[in-house]
């Protein structure tokens, strides 16, 4: 009996002083600052809201238009009347432009799309930065981002939908708009001393028709594993601001993406970059890489490691301030510079913004360990939350599972933590919800230890595997 009355008089005291905590929150945020204490309730609003929404997925993720009513080249066409084609330049180190140290290689161009809601309303408006995973054919203009796109768009946000350095349209240009093949002349390669127009193929006809209206002649770099290329997540936030007066920036990404929205977060507040702080508002990644380290363990194959090693090289001894030593005096301290960078889950607790990891268990893209360590350090946070699920797929995949259920997470989560008293931003995805159910049968709970993180990843380097099999 009297275990239990001790039990409630601490879940009473827990209670009153987080409620304390907030109210303190509140009080010194200031004119100007974070509203700590009203983020925190309107996350864990967003989380419970999301953990309702109706999940009725389809026995096979294929094309989407029977359920959202539009199909994917029409979305396209959508997307190419409402955003317009903009070039950001972005540091090629990923934090310190050109004009700061002329040391540093030259900027490198990115491609966007941005769509600005009309009158003079659409500029108090929050934006919404949506990026791509991993690189080549896995470019934003997929089908999932594509139509997130314009699915945010016309619920009134603002919208960048960014290719960064490692994505087709950043790297790739044609011929003119009789031969829309891809032009090695002006075209950037992947990897270091590949083939400039590697991948080039994949992107739609309709976007090719936009780079050759642009003459656009690629200015990037290699493939960097989101190392670098969270500094063009901050130099397109940054962009907004300077160019389109944003306030509020919400970003959207996943896999290697999601790796680099939250690395971006953690370095945005950094002296030693050209970033203004707090650039990034609130987070949402879907299913992000955690450690790539630890994805090496289980890949396989070996070439992938050993493309890595040639592009640390070139990172390292071409871009000055990367942080990593150079690969020809020291290629051991080199590789493990480089992977310090591709690390989630060692930076995730550090965010002071909104984050929302959502994990699926059952993709082959997918690694349980990953989304469980996730879990590990987001319990600890008051403005963190990863929620695994035992159905779905890989980033793009779990929307063509259930287009309703990814459209409907997306809006919700931007609404409460971005607008949630703005009448002007709505939530509503355009189509009905398919399927009987009226919640999410398929979130689980692992009973994930807080303490587990560093043991659900990998204890050993993968920085000797790769010197010996690469390099003897």
């Amino acid at each position: 009996m009297k275990t239990k009355i001790a039990k409630k008089t601490l879940r009473i005291q827990t209670f009153f002083l987080l409620l304390l905590f907030i109210l303190s929150c509140n009080v010194f945020a200031g004119s100007g600052e974070v509203d700590l204490g009203g983020n925190i309730i309107q996350f864990r609003k967003a989380i419970s809201a999301i953990e309702k929404i109706p999940y009725n997925p389809r026995p096979i993720a294929a094309n989407t238009e029977d359920v959202t009513g539009i199909s994917e080249q029409e979305s396209m066409v959508l997307f190419l009347q409402n955003f317009k084609r903009v070039q950001i330049s972005s540091p090629a180190n990923g934090k310190t432009f050109f004009h700061t140290d002329p040391g540093n290689w030259p900027d490198i161009t990115l491609v966007g799309y941005i769509a600005m809601q009309e009158g003079r309303g659409g500029i108090t408006k929050p934006w919404i930065i949506v990026t791509h995973g991993g690189v080549g054919d896995s470019s934003f203009v997929g089908g999932f981002l594509t139509h997130i796109a314009n699915v945010l768009y016309a619920n009134g946000y603002n919208v960048l939908a960014l290719d960064r350095r490692d994505g087709l349209l950043s790297r790739c240009a044609y011929h003119d708009d009789q031969d829309l093949t891809p032009d090695p002349n002006k075209s950037q390669a992947a990897f270091p001393y590949g083939n400039p127009i590697e991948y080039c193929g994949n992107l739609p006809r309709i976007f090719r028709e936009e780079q050759v209206k642009e003459e656009f002649k690629a200015n990037s770099l290699p493939f960097d594993n989101s190392a670098f290329s969270p500094g063009d997540v901050l130099a397109a936030a940054q962009f907004l601001k300077n160019q389109k007066g944003a306030a509020k920036i919400g970003a959207l990404s996943g896999s290697m993406g999601g790796l680099n929205i939250i690395r971006a977060a953690s370095i945005q507040n950094e002296a030693d970059n050209d970033f203004d702080g707090r650039l990034l508002d609130a987070l949402l990644a879907f299913s992000p890489a955690g450690d790539v380290n630890t994805l090496l363990y289980v890949a396989n194959a070996n070439q992938f490691p050993c493309g890595m090693a040639e592009r640390v090289r070139f990172y390292s001894t071409q871009i000055k301030g990367t942080g990593i030593r150079n690969f020809d005096d020291d290629p051991k301290g080199a590789l493990e510079d480089y992977f310090l960078l591709l690390n989630g889950v060692s930076v995730v607790q550090e965010l002071k913004i909104p984050v929302f990891i959502f994990y699926t268990l059952t993709e082959y893209n997918d690694h349980p360990n990953e989304g469980m360590a996730y879990k590990s350090k987001t319990d600890m946070m008051m403005l963190g939350h990863t929620m695994i699920m035992s159905l779905l797929g890989h980033f793009g995949h779990n929307w063509r599972s259930d287009p309703y259920w990814g459209d409907k997470v997306v809006l919700t989560y931007f609404k409460l933590l971005l607008a949630h008293n703005d009448s002007r931003i709505g939530d509503d995805p355009g189509f009905p919800s398919l399927g009987p159910r009226i919640n999410n049968p398929y979130i689980i709970d692992l009973k994930v230890n807080k303490k587990d993180a560093d043991m659900l990843l990998s204890e050993e380097s993968i920085v000797p595997f790769i010197l010996k099999n690469c390099f003897d």
